[in-house]
């Protein structure tokens, strides 16, 4: 028998799935920006962002760099695809290979109480009467955070340039959800979350949010009178306090981003 031809055919197949591995690979273009964009939650300076598809279209995301920090646009079109967002927040990854969550850092809304707010701003400078009244006249304010998940890398040689703390904004524009996130490239100090990174770079980035924190996970059980308070990545819907069912998938993107290199 002539196995010839199957070898032969065999051997192109394993070379256009090489190819399409490596188109696969092809890095996603960080844009430079000599005006960095406002942290803002309103994509308009954005003007016209490469956006990278996922979730069927329902989601888009794409970045821009300059040569202090790296940007990123989350835009969620479709309200179905937030699922649990608001609950978990939204975990940015990043690594020298693929899928590593070694290192992340968590950006999320929290709740503190009207004088933990007050004694932060006393870190800036004076506050006034009138504004402590306005701050207590509620139980509680949502501060954007971030936190450092993981392994903390070591930090890079400390910089003559100050260095800005992570931040991001969230935002609507009709029915999609916008969420913008800056996180500086450099890493003055172990304890300040950054990149270790520059323009011209190249690194994987991963973005994860939904599924079920711990907290709703016992409420879920609760609800339904299920013995899983564990959650995990299995469950797709939890029960709110209406008895209304709700999407909580985990959504996850990843992409390997080359930073652009100063023009």
């Amino acid at each position: 028998m002539n196995h010839k031809p199957k070898a032969a055919l065999f051997a192109a197949l394993l070379v256009l799935l090489s190819l399409a591995a490596a188109a696969a690979e092809v890095p996603v273009k960080s844009a430079w920006v000599a005006a960095p964009p406002a942290v803002d939650g309103v994509p308009a300076d954005w003007g016209n962002p490469a956006f990278v598809d996922a979730a069927g279209g329902d989601v888009g995301y794409a970045f821009a760099n300059d040569a202090n920090n790296l940007y990123v646009l989350l835009v969620i079109r479709d309200p179905k695809a937030k699922s649990t967002i608001d609950k978990t927040g939204v975990t940015i990854y990043f690594s020298q290979a693929k899928k590593n969550k070694d290192y992340g850092i968590l950006f999320h809304k929290v709740m503190i109480k009207p004088d933990e707010y007050i004694a932060r701003l006393e870190k800036q400078g004076p506050v006034s009467d009138e504004v402590r009244a306005q701050i207590k006249s509620k139980p509680g304010w949502y501060l954007y955070a971030h936190e450092v998940k993981g392994a903390t890398p070591e930090a890079a040689p400390a910089s003559e340039t100050p260095v800005q703390n992570p931040v991001y904004k969230v935002g609507v524009q009709g029915p999609m959800t916008v969420y913008e996130f800056l996180i500086p490239l450099e890493r003055p100090a172990s304890t300040q979350a950054g990149l270790d990174s520059a323009p011209g770079k190249t690194l994987f980035v991963g973005l994860e949010y939904g599924g079920m924190t711990p907290e709703m996970a016992r409420a879920n059980a609760r609800a339904t009178g299920s013995s899983n308070i564990a959650g995990g990545d299995n469950i797709t819907q939890l029960v709110s306090s209406t008895g209304t069912k709700v999407s909580a998938k985990k959504y996850a993107f990843w992409s390997q981003v080359a930073l652009a290199a100063e023009k």
